[in-house]
């Protein structure tokens, strides 16, 4: 979790490439971490209290995904958010 320090650093730095790092350390946070995190509390074949499984019907079981600059979607991710990142800041986009 970014604390508002960090960004106050970050703009401090006037540094784009320290936007990016940003990005991908929230990507690894949303899409891998926390996923990773919560199927080792309940896992694919994880069942409720009725011996029902847990993931159904709407409760899918996520999947991670791990960065790889070669997946469009991937890359999208990164270059937006840095930008995003760049733009609440004021500092210069890419």
């Amino acid at each position: 979790m970014t604390k508002l320090v960090d960004l106050i650093n970050l703009k401090l730095a006037n540094d784009y490439k320290a936007c990016v790092k940003l990005a991908m350390e929230h990507f690894n946070e949303y899409y891998d971490h926390s996923i990773r995190d919560l199927l080792s509390i309940f896992p694919a074949d994880a069942k409720d209290k009725e011996g029902q499984p847990f993931w159904g019907g709407p409760k899918r079981c996520p999947s991670p995904i791990t960065m790889n600059f070669d997946d469009k979607g991937c890359a999208d991710f990164i270059f937006t958010y840095s930008n995003l990142i760049a733009l609440a800041l004021g500092l210069e986009q890419n």
